[in-house]
């Protein structure tokens, strides 16, 4: 007996096994090393081309906006990320920038107490320097650290 095996579906176990087997970005070890990296993702205006696939899209789904937050998720709470998502934080940068060549420069936590942090964001925006600051806080969350609280000023 001979079983034929449609190639699509060859390519579908393909693509799922290569999927399994990809590493998983690991989580924060620390406080200060989940703030800095949610802090560079997010003030990386239109990171991976984000926002520009984001405002194409013809149906904004639960599928485009969890793609849009996605280069954030390992770095906060799940609450933490819904609320971004609820205040449309991320958009609202994104949007402000758009078009704009933006690039941090660096990042500075100010430990205040505990695993609350005052941070300052330099940023280069087509060339000239600007700067963001604000408050978060980060918690231990699965075997790391996530963010799970951000404010910034102004924004």
């Amino acid at each position: 007996m001979n079983i034929r095996i449609p190639k699509l579906f060859l390519a579908l176990v393909l693509a799922l096994a290569l999927c399994a087997c990809s590493p998983k970005e690991a989580a924060p070890q620390t406080a200060e090393a989940a703030g800095e990296a949610f802090l560079t993702e997010f003030f990386t205006a239109n990171a991976d081309g984000r926002y520009a696939t984001f405002s194409r899209a013809s149906a904004i789904d639960e599928a485009a906006v969890t793609a849009y937050y996605e280069g954030l998720a390992p770095y906060v709470s799940p609450d933490t990320l819904d609320l971004l998502v609820a205040n449309r934080t991320l958009s609202r940068y994104d949007e402000f920038y758009a078009g704009k060549q933006v690039e941090v420069a660096e990042v500075r936590l100010e430990r205040t107490e505990g695993d609350d942090f005052d941070f300052t964001v330099s940023l280069t925006v087509d060339g000239e320097a600007q700067e963001h600051t604000g408050q978060l806080s980060a918690e231990p969350l699965d075997g790391g650290y996530a963010v799970t609280r951000f404010y910034c000023g102004g924004m």
